[in-house]
């Protein structure tokens, strides 16, 4: 127990009654860590002094710490009676709000304190963090570049702005906006990654790769920036670089739906049949994982069933193949490539009629573009004097 918290106590057992002595044994608590006898003995010092502002403040404060935020919104709207236009009351109600996720709520609460300081960084900032939070993503831009006013050489700033501005798919604004954030902070990993992720949407991919290779530097087991450099790299035509990228990024994370299925994709270029069955089987395994890239696994899972269907067709492993592809279908059965590549092994099979009914849904979902392939597809060519086949073209 500290000095501090032991000099109150005695205080205490001499003035029971003492809203200074409750409070400031409240301060001690809080300090000390001790959020629930802080939070006792705050709710005795209000019992002597109920519009006390500090008080009310400060068991808001302890009731975010406790992650109680409901009651620490109401806690700072007690202390907002005794002072209005208090800055910090409304600064810290805006930041309950938004761990709550009332957003609305949060950035109106960032407005009051911004009144009473209008030049407040952190009040621009977290208002602009809220917003982002809400979707509002142009609106947040204007609260960093306000915060950037403030304090123009600020990492943080100039980084959200950039995460900001990339959600509205600004991709050359955001590149300038990691660009000024690395001139702050050259050593921040993750301002190289997105500054990555920016060059290569923008085609310069050469130079995405070089942007990874510094974040990498800095954390090499980043396993997002190691897929995202064999991305890169399988862009470029360089598929077996690619592969080591993957198998890095598995090697540290090995969950990820991701990695494994560009791995079996990789493999599938490089002709290794056998170990792209192994990593897209692997892929399939990962579906309890996918929320951490925040997509849809089934419809994608699709994706995975189509390619594992032609890896095992070109290991003559046909049964398996048509499998996979009927699997893909269940999936995703307006895809006309799935139901192309189903006809391509199920003549492979000898299965003339079964390739024609799948050419038939590939042309009706595909349109024109399958029958332009299917014209000069030798896969078909024992197909062509065939009356329904000759029906399709």
């Amino acid at each position: 127990m500290s000095r501090a918290i032991s000099i109150y106590e005695r205080t205490l057992e001499c003035r029971p009654d003492s809203y200074w002595e409750w409070y400031q044994q409240a301060n001690a608590m809080r300090d000390a860590g001790h959020y629930h006898d802080a939070l006792s003995c705050y709710d005795k010092a209000v019992e002597y002094r109920p519009e006390d502002y500090w008080a009310w403040y400060q068991i808001g404060n302890v009731l975010d710490e406790l992650g109680r935020y409901e009651e620490a919104v109401a806690s700072y709207d007690r202390a907002l009676k005794a002072r209005p236009g208090d800055y910090w009351a409304w600064y810290e109600r805006g930041s309950a709000f938004r761990q709550l996720r009332e957003y609305d709520e949060a950035v109106a609460s960032y407005d009051r304190a911004l009144e009473a300081r209008p030049g407040d960084y952190w009040a621009w900032y977290e208002r602009a963090i809220t917003l982002a939070r809400a979707s509002r993503y142009e609106e947040a831009v204007a609260s960093y570049d306000r915060a950037l006013e403030v304090r123009p050489t600020d990492y943080w700033a100039w980084y959200r702005r950039g995460i900001a501005l990339e959600m509205m798919q600004e991709y050359e604004k955001a590149l300038a906006s990691y660009d000024f954030a690395l001139e702050m902070k050259p050593t921040a990993e993750m301002a190289w990654y997105r500054q990555g992720k920016m060059l290569d949407l923008l085609g310069e991919t050469e130079a995405a790769i070089a942007s990874y290779d510094r974040a990498l530097e800095i954390d090499p087991e980043d396993d997002l920036v190691w897929y995202d450099r064999g991305i890169a790299l399988d862009d470029l035509g360089r598929p077996a670089e690619a592969l080591q990228c993957y198998e890095r990024a598995i090697s540290i994370y090995s969950d990820n739906f991701w990695p494994w299925y560009q791995l079996g994709n990789a493999h599938s270029q490089l002709g290794n049949y056998e170990e792209a069955v192994a990593s897209f089987d692997r892929a399939l395994e990962c579906e309890p994982n996918w929320t951490r890239w925040g997509e849809d696994y089934e419809r994608l899972s699709g994706w995975v069933w189509h390619d594992l269907g032609i890896a095992l067709g070109e290991l003559c492993r046909y049964d398996e193949a048509v499998m996979s592809f009927q699997k893909a279908l269940t999936i995703e059965p307006e895809d006309g490539a799935i139901w192309y590549d189903l006809a391509r092994y199920l003549i492979r099979q000898g299965d003339g009629l079964g390739a024609v009914a799948s050419l038939e849904q590939a042309i009706h979902w595909g349109g024109d573009s399958y029958l332009e392939k299917l014209a000069t597809d030798r896969e078909f060519d024992g197909l062509r004097g065939d009356r329904t086949f000759q029906g399709l073209m």
